[in-house]
């Protein structure tokens, strides 16, 4: 069994994606009034998929576009389609066609995370259209 303290989950809820904690919490063999409490299997599989996900709250995002950024953006803009919500659809759409699905493959194969569905996503919800 593997002890996680309940303070430090919240703390790092406040730098995760919403469903976090839930997931933890759902995820915990037993808890207790301080510990979660998990098997091994079933904090690394939480542990791989939260891994280096980073969510920043959305008034710093907000204040972080560099010019270069604005631009790359509104030229990304120009080659949508009805279909793409944001940003990140569009350049999904875009690197598949150059080879960005090889290239998700050749990751899977060799056990590394790519985590292009969690780029993809931050990018529809910093550059929507």
């Amino acid at each position: 069994m593997i002890k996680v303290s309940k303070q430090k989950v919240r703390q790092a809820a406040a730098t995760r994606p919403p469903e976090y904690e839930s997931q933890l919490a759902a995820a915990a063999q037993r808890e207790d009034e301080l510990y979660y409490y998990f098997s091994r299997r079933a904090y690394a599989e939480l542990f791989e998929r939260y891994r280096g996900q980073q969510y920043r709250p959305a008034s710093v995002e907000q204040t972080s576009v560099t010019p270069w950024q604005e631009r790359l953006v509104a030229l990304v803009s120009k080659l949508r389609t009805p279909e793409d919500r944001g940003v990140g659809d569009t350049l999904e759409r875009l690197l598949a066609k150059v080879g960005g699905r090889k290239i998700k493959h050749l990751l899977r194969l060799a056990n590394l995370p790519c985590r292009c569905d969690d780029r993809q996503r931050w990018l529809n919800e910093r550059f929507p259209y």
